[in-house]
C-alpha cells in the first residue's frame, strides 16, 4: 500500500493542478472510486460473488 501511495504522489497527475477547485475535484473522484471498490470487495465478500461473474450470470452468458 506504501508503494501504491508513493507512486501516486510522485505521478504526473498531481503537475497539472493549477487551483484549489481542480485539487478539490480531483480528491472527490479518488474519494468516490476508493469506497466503490471498497464496497464492491465487500459485497464479493458477503456474496461470494464477482461482479463480472454476475454480470455473465444474468445476461445468460
Amino acid at each position: 500500500m506504501k508503494d501504491l501511495k508513493e507512486q501516486f504522489l510522485n505521478s504526473s497527475l498531481l503537475d497539472g493542478l493549477k487551483a484549489e477547485a481542480e485539487l478539490t475535484s480531483l480528491l472527490k473522484q479518488l474519494q468516490s472510486t476508493a469506497l466503490e471498490s471498497m464496497l464492491q470487495g465487500e459485497l464479493d465478500a458477503h456474496l461470494g460473488i464477482q461482479k463480472a461473474v454476475k454480470v455473465k450470470t444474468i445476461a445468460g452468458l
